[in-house]
């Protein structure tokens, strides 16, 4: 006789399943936003790049404001872990440490900037893009207070300030990417200023 599963197991599965699906419609509002834009990034261009019904984004979100607060709050936990991450080498090489940093803000995995651009005009959307915002200057903070006891608290704000939108306008150079060369030059400037030798 065959065992039924039990009901813990089905909820388990169940709420696995939502949360893949969720993944996957804010995937899809990602790339729909970065081909069409904000405006024309209906949720049904959203629901057929997920490959699921317009019903089902309206199972797990009220309209599509709520899908892109959802989708950049995702974006800024990934961001912010990855920059954490990066930090995480400094211990074997400030050098290493340092350009995997700004490689890492400079390369956002998804939240290209593009995308970036078009949340952040959207009125909705203002205070948690001043959040992430903030969130990346804190992390920043954090590498050059670790690489620089010297500076004062003020300094070291404003140099975070400095390192990440420079970093934010590199990323957008162009539509390809970041230019590696001038990433490279980038990285070599904050290296004479954070690394003395």
């Amino acid at each position: 006789m065959a065992r039924k599963k039990s009901s813990t197991a089905k909820r388990e599965a169940k709420q696995q399943r939502s949360k893949e699906t969720i993944e996957v419609i804010l995937s899809a509002a990602g790339l729909v936003i970065e081909k069409h834009g904000y405006q024309a990034a209906t949720t049904d261009r959203i629901a057929a790049k997920a490959g699921v019904s317009v019903g089902t984004i309206y199972q797990y979100f009220s309209n599509k404001d709520e899908v892109f607060e959802r989708f950049l709050a995702r974006e800024e936990n990934k961001l912010t872990a990855s920059l954490s991450r990066a930090l995480s080498f400094q211990g074997q090489s400030n050098r290493m440490c340092l350009s995997m940093f700004i490689r890492t803000g400079a390369h956002p995995e998804y939240l290209v900037p593009k995308v970036y651009y078009e949340l952040s005009r959207i009125p909705l959307l203002h205070e948690q893009i001043t959040h992430l915002q903030n969130a990346v200057i804190d992390v920043t903070s954090t590498l050059i207070q670790s690489m620089r006891p010297d500076l004062s608290v003020k300094a070291v704000q404003t140099y975070a300030v400095l390192l990440v939108t420079t970093a934010q306008g590199l990323g957008a150079s162009s539509e390809t990417g970041p230019d590696e060369v001038l990433i490279g030059s980038y990285i070599e400037m904050w290296e004479k200023f954070l690394i003395p030798d």
